[in-house]
């Protein structure tokens, strides 16, 4: 069986859509790179958690497609190691990685994706080195952070109500602003 072409995963995916009513995602196809870019998730409502999952075929994502879409609030996204996340680069990107990742419910990183490592709910860069999110919907009340961890990421932990107690190994030499929310009281 011959392997399909990214353009041809694409439309049979929106071919199912159609047929099921269900489509969520706009889609923006580059045949000089033959990339699929998500421009755009639709969800019909904030109240109603939902289950999103980027389909493999999709080359980018903009964080912008996610952290300023208010509706996916309630939302668990799952991320496809093949799909790459553009941060357009510069002064703002960390702060522009914690606005991604505290825009849904959940972010789920597939293993092995080059640029995240999701690890029991945390989100890691690639190599392990910063903490980029703790999330708010995490219940334990006792967290290490791991001791290749040296950077700890804008609002890693924000909005987090049940943690109290966090270990911060000596390798930690850079703590971004805003780790906590101000409400939260936590012994470190």
């Amino acid at each position: 069986m011959e392997k399909r072409t990214v353009k041809q995963e694409m439309e049979l995916y929106l071919d199912n859509c159609i047929k099921q009513g269900n489509n969520v995602f706009e889609f923006y196809y580059d045949e000089d790179f033959d990339n699929v870019y998500l421009m755009n998730i639709n969800v019909n409502s904030e109240e109603n958690e939902q289950f999103i999952r980027i389909p493999s075929f999709v080359s980018y994502v903009h964080y912008s497609v996610i952290a300023d879409n208010k509706k996916l609030n309630s939302c668990k996204i799952f991320i496809p190691k093949e799909c790459e996340i553009e941060w357009n680069y510069g002064k703002w990107e960390t702060g522009r990685k914690q606005k991604f990742f505290h825009s849904a419910k959940e972010i789920i990183i597939e293993e092995g994706h080059p640029q995240f490592l999701y690890e029991d709910g945390v989100v890691f860069n690639g190599n392990k080195k910063e903490l980029l999110i703790y999330p708010s919907n995490k219940k334990d009340e006792d967290y290490a952070i791991p001791e290749n961890v040296t950077t700890v990421g804008i609002d890693a932990f924000l909005n987090n109500e049940h943690l109290r107690r966090l270990y911060i190994p000596k390798k930690v030499r850079k703590i971004e602003p805003c780790m906590f929310d101000s409400r939260v009281r936590i012994n470190v």
